[in-house]
């Protein structure tokens, strides 16, 4: 599955879903793990310590990560 960084300090709501931004510009990291940026990319949001599954979603040209209930955990070093 595809992984890209995410800032869960940035975490938002909006209408009971929860929400990342992940970043200015993620289409090299995406394109790099073999896939195209688009909506509805499923996709591993990391921050280095905590990681979640997500869809990819943009909003006023911006690129976000809407969390998958329940898929959140501390990652194991």
């Amino acid at each position: 599955m595809i992984r890209i960084w995410g800032d869960f300090n940035a975490l938002g709501r909006k209408q009971g879903e929860f929400f990342v931004p992940i970043g200015l510009d993620p289409e090299p990291d995406i394109v790099r793990q073999g896939e195209r940026l688009r909506d509805g990319l499923h996709l591993i949001v990391d921050d280095g310590s905590y990681e979640a599954e997500a869809f990819l979603f943009q909003a006023e040209g911006r690129w976000y990560a809407r969390i998958v209930p329940g898929t959140g955990r501390d990652k194991l070093e």
